[in-house]
């Protein structure tokens, strides 16, 4: 199993990513990266992705967090 995923700078200039809505659903995107696992999965409920990427926040509410996983596979960045 991976123990991390690499993340390089161009992610910065990619297209898709700078068409999501916000700086927390670009952060949320590029940190859940680092919990796939070496097929590219992890987990699709938005109560766990919200508690595995931002566990000490409530300002990202669990409808929060659904929106920006259905922004994400909209755009084509995760198949849901």
């Amino acid at each position: 199993m991976a123990q991390g995923r690499m993340i390089v700078n161009a992610i910065a200039a990619d297209k898709k990513i700078n068409r999501l809505s916000d700086d927390t659903s670009r952060l949320a995107f590029t940190w859940l990266i680092t919990f796939a696992d070496c097929e590219g999965r992890t987990y699709g409920d938005p109560a766990v992705v919200r508690s595995m990427l931002f566990p000490r926040r409530q300002d990202v509410t669990i409808e929060r967090m659904e929106a920006y996983i259905r922004e994400w596979a909209s755009l084509g960045l995760i198949i849901w």
